[in-house]
């Protein structure tokens, strides 16, 4: 697979221009980027019949990256972060956290929507070492309190309680970790020992990785799975499929990221679509109405906000959209782990099989990817 996804690396995924503000979505639709062309064409010459998952057509794993929770011991990190680095733009915006409403999340929120609609979720959590490297890392600890269910409670009896509910807790590691097994192991080893339960799953802080290095650091650490593949500012396949997969023969499973809200509803300014709601919802469903098609793996990415927001509320209304078309296309919610450990025992060796036919009857050079279509028309 590594020479697959070594050879889908091309300019066109960066230099392609995308348009923002399209009258007629099927154009936009139809790029490459958003179709699981590889499973589409796997199924087209029949060496690949859709899986099955408990007698639903496709899975879908909400996962959600707890990035911050804006609390004030948050933004004091940052800022004695940035005045020991003389980031003058670090320094402001760490001040104005300060100086707004934080500290209340819309966590509770997104909870609600889960027992709702009966989904069991992936929640990726950093482990603050005390220090960081990056002024991107997540700067809060587990043992600092935030507001849940009404009063203060320490944050690691909020994560005891989310596991409670059937949600599973992986690592989001810092930055650094990704090229650092020592630093990757002492985090992973540092969250099982604070919650007192086994990390398997993972997902790379900003999606950084080495597609040598990080997968191999992460198996050495342990991990059996891992949801870092996708696109930062984009939504899409980034792999050409919606399978797990291994990079390597022996590394971690890999489940490709496929959907986040921020690769949507930001803002142009933050290197995002800027889509609205409304069009955010319809690619939304295109995605998992594609997956559905072949049996895919629909992993969707969301962040916390800070409560009663209006960017809270508009991801929250997208997620719930989304919900409902899957439940409505036949899918079951699975975590990142019961997803990858499903795979493993049904269909991982029958896939690799397909993939050996297919790699052995088209060599890589006969692929033309950006203008590839199926047979099937929809």
């Amino acid at each position: 697979m590594h020479h697959w996804l070594k050879w889908l690396e091309r300019e066109e995924w960066t230099k392609e221009g995308l348009p923002l503000d399209f009258p007629s979505q099927r154009p936009f639709y139809d790029l490459p980027i958003f179709r699981p062309y590889l499973d589409e064409f796997i199924i087209s010459r029949g060496l690949w019949e859709p899986p099955s998952y408990y007698g639903k057509r496709f899975a879908v794993c909400i996962t959600m990256d707890l990035d911050s929770f804006f609390t004030r011991k948050e933004y004091l990190r940052k800022l004695v972060w940035a005045l020991r680095k003389h980031e003058p733009k670090m320094i402001l915006a760490s001040v104005y956290g300060l100086m707004r409403r934080n500290g209340d999340t819309d966590l509770e929120d997104y909870l609600e929507v889960y027992r709702k609609h009966k989904v069991r979720a992936t929640f990726f959590v950093p482990f603050y070492l005390g220090y960081s490297q990056d002024p991107r890392d997540p700067l809060y600890s587990l043992t600092q309190k935030i507001a849940f269910d009404g009063r203060k409670y320490v944050l690691r009896e909020v994560l005891l309680r989310i596991a409670e509910e059937g949600h599973e807790i992986g690592l989001h590691p810092s930055i650094p970790a990704a090229f650092d097994g020592e630093r990757l192991k002492s985090e992973k080893l540092g969250l099982e020992r604070m919650l007192d339960m086994e990390i398997v799953s993972l997902r790379q802080h900003w999606l950084m990785w080495h597609p040598q290095e990080t997968p191999r650091l992460q198996t050495e650490a342990g991990f059996l799975y891992d949801s870092t593949f996708g696109f930062n500012r984009l939504p899409g396949f980034r792999a050409g499929t919606s399978y797990p997969f291994r990079f390597y023969k022996d590394s971690v499973l890999e489940l490709p990221l496929i959907l986040q809200e921020g690769t949507l509803l930001k803002g142009l300014s933050a290197g995002a679509l800027g889509l609205s709601l409304k069009r955010a919802v319809e690619l939304g469903k295109t995605i998992l109405e594609r997956i559905a098609r072949v049996g895919g793996v629909a992993v969707i990415l969301v962040h916390p906000s800070i409560r009663g927001s209006p960017e809270s509320e508009e991801r929250l209304r997208w997620l719930e959209a989304l919900l409902s078309e899957a439940i409505h296309l036949g899918a079951v919610f699975m975590t990142i782990g019961e997803v990858g450990r499903f795979w493993q025992e049904h269909y991982e060796s029958l896939w690799e099989e397909a993939l050996g036919q297919v790699f052995q009857n088209l060599p890589l050079e006969q692929w033309n990817v950006w203008r590839f279509r199926t047979d099937r028309e929809e």
